[in-house]
């Protein structure tokens, strides 16, 4: 905590589940007399509540908003020209600056560097960022309040660059929201990665829709991926439908036998007590996970 105490800016990110324990953090800090920004998806959905914990909340995505940010810091002023961002005025009430356009050009942000991070060491698990965005609107999900319908990549000349310095890890997690969006591009980045031997186990978060596609099955098994995070949801057909879904009994039950006859193993995800559940749906779809 001393060296934290001793920085000139702390940044923080704020899940909803992670908000209490960010909160307390950043009002510790706050107290030693370091500035706070939070960022995330909680205090983006709730920067009135975020700005109440933190001199400054960056809303949506932050590349461009942190960066203006320290550079106004080191000015001294500047803070309401800063779209997406929100902090306190000198009349003491929060200011909320205007949502700037999403980043079209995801390459213009450059490739994590692990190397920074104390304690980390090659050879393990990291995570990668393919794109950003999700085209379908199921109701629950805040993807697309977050980072738009939008469906925005990194080229993948880019990722596979990218890849290649991991190429000792033991499992790389592609954190993109829907990473078979687009099925031509994820095709020819597998090819990529089966072409360049940078086939360290994977894993990434798809729609059963992924396992409707034999070429893309045969690519994923041959580019080593160990298993797939499916939001399956509900077998309730009331839930699937008021969640606008778009999937049934049936395509769930197809997408488990396709994704396991390939050897992919699959990290099932639910969503219990919707307005349509009772007590009986929650029981049957605990016994189906």
């Amino acid at each position: 905590m001393g060296e934290v105490l001793s920085a000139d800016l702390v940044g923080i990110s704020a899940l909803t589940s992670t908000a209490p324990q960010s909160y307390r953090l950043a009002d510790r800090v706050r107290a030693a007399g370091v500035p706070v920004a939070i960022g995330g998806t909680h205090v983006t959905f709730l920067p009135e509540e975020g700005i109440r914990h933190a001199d400054f909340v960056v809303k949506g995505e932050g590349e461009y908003v942190f960066q203006e940010l320290v550079e106004a810091l080191e000015r001294g002023e500047g803070f309401e020209k800063i779209q997406n961002l929100s902090f306190i005025g000198p009349d003491g009430q929060a200011v909320h600056n205007p949502e700037r356009p999403k980043i079209m050009n995801l390459d213009v942000n450059p490739i994590p560097d692990y190397h920074l991070i104390t304690g980390w060491k090659p050879g393990g698990v990291v995570s990668v960022a393919t794109s950003r965005g999700c085209p379908f609107s199921c109701t629950f999900c805040s993807v697309p309040g977050m980072y738009g319908h939008m469906f925005r990549t990194h080229s993948v000349d880019r990722v596979l660059e990218e890849l290649a310095l991991h190429k000792e890890s033991m499992y790389t997690f592609f954190v993109d929201d829907i990473f078979t969006a687009n099925k031509k591009r994820v095709k020819e980045l597998l090819r990529g990665m089966i072409e360049r031997n940078l086939t360290s186990q994977w894993g990434a978060q798809v729609r059963t829709e992924a396992a409707e596609d034999p070429e893309m099955l045969g690519l994923m098994r041959d580019s080593n991926c160990f298993n797939v995070y499916v939001g399956f949801e509900s077998i309730n057909p009331r839930t699937l439908k008021l969640f606008n879904k778009k999937q049934d009994l049936a395509k769930i039950e197809s997408a488990i036998e396709r994704f396991h006859s390939h050897n992919i193993k699959i990290h099932g995800m639910f969503v219990v007590g919707s307005d349509e559940d009772d007590l009986e749906t929650l029981d049957a779809t605990a016994r189906f996970a």
